[in-house]
């Protein structure tokens, strides 16, 4: 598990590569695959809504896909229909 400092800095980092996505979506960039080991670290260190949110947030912006996120939570045992049911209520949230 991460501590809370840790934490802090992957969500910085999240921001910080949602703040400079300027690539079209599945490009094998660096920022693409920093976005990729960042979706591993958030689902290994679960925190539902959080883990939820910085994930959608980068499908938002289309830095990952729906698929990358759902193949990071199935990584640490979550279904991918889980993953796909949490996107549909933050969709309904908006």
């Amino acid at each position: 598990m991460l501590s809370l400092t840790e934490q802090s800095e992957v969500r910085e980092s999240i921001q910080t590569i949602q703040k400079n996505s300027t690539m079209k979506r599945n490009t094998m960039t660096p920022s693409h695959s920093e976005a990729l080991a960042l979706l591993n670290v958030t689902f290994s260190n679960f925190d539902k809504w959080e883990t939820y949110g910085d994930a959608f947030s980068l499908v938002d912006e289309g830095i990952v896909t729906l698929m990358e996120v759902m193949d990071a939570g199935h990584e640490v045992g979550i279904a991918p229909s889980v993953v796909a049911m949490r996107r549909r209520q933050f969709l309904a949230m908006r």
